[in-house]
């Protein structure tokens, strides 16, 4: 995974964007959910995602926020 994020990072950057990194204990509701809405009180033009998609995509609906969402793994 870390060769990954380096080159999501790097392209990025290459595009003018910025990259965070936000890790979470386990891939919980409650936990994907507290991620999710942290990374969402700045700006945010998309968020990439190493989880699984089940707990994401109820974590995503809750929070009732429109952010383009990309997953890997």
């Amino acid at each position: 995974p870390s060769l990954a994020l380096y080159g999501v990072a790097e392209e990025a950057r290459s595009h003018g964007y910025w990259t965070n990194l936000v890790t979470v204990p386990d891939v919980s509701i409650a936990s994907l959910g507290a991620a999710i809405r942290s990374l969402s009180q700045g700006a945010v033009d998309g968020i990439l995602v190493l989880a699984p998609m089940t707990g994401l995509k109820l974590a995503l609906s809750e929070l009732g926020r429109n952010i383009p969402l990309v997953t890997f793994d």
